[in-house]
């Protein structure tokens, strides 16, 4: 009977989350090369999953902290540790869930028809040139990351 309750609940988990199969491009200007990787968001209720193929790595964002996992261990990271993770969570959660909370206060919104502009405050504009998105639905189309010293991150949903 145990075994029927464990197997329902990890059904209903997985009937809870969305998973997200992505490709990413980082462009290295100092290069002049472009890097790919694909890998898979899978967004649950209460935290986020991000793996990349080839990589042992999980890294798992709970509201409080960060659980990065490989083959030998877990790792606990504090969002205030690590600004650029904070950062990415918020923007997924923005992204994906059409959460608000919290990325309003790095950002600036600009909608430009079906675009959307994220221009950075104070601190990150230091750093950040723009950040661009678009969906279809409940479909990334892209996702880009211009950084201001001329490299470049995209997201293609897949």
């Amino acid at each position: 009977m145990k075994r029927y309750i464990v197997v329902f609940l990890l059904m209903f988990a997985s009937l809870n989350s969305k998973i997200i199969n992505f490709e990413e491009q980082h462009y290295i200007s100092s290069l002049d090369q472009s890097k790919f990787k694909k890998g898979r968001l899978d967004i649950r209720e209460d935290s986020i999953g991000l793996s990349y193929d080839n990589s042992d790595k999980i890294y798992t964002f709970y509201d409080d902290h960060i659980s990065m996992q490989d083959k030998n261990e877990t790792k606990k990271i504090n969002y205030g540790d690590k600004i650029e993770l904070d950062l990415f969570v918020k923007l997924i959660k923005l992204i994906y869930a059409k959460d608000k909370n919290g990325i309003d206060q790095y950002f600036s919104f600009v909608n430009d028809a079906d675009l959307i502009i994220l221009e950075p405050k104070e601190q990150l504009s230091k750093y950040i040139e723009k950040i661009e998105y678009k969906k279809l639905e409940d479909r990334l189309i892209y996702l880009r990351i211009s950084f201001k010293n001329g490299e470049w991150i995209k997201i293609d949903q897949y």
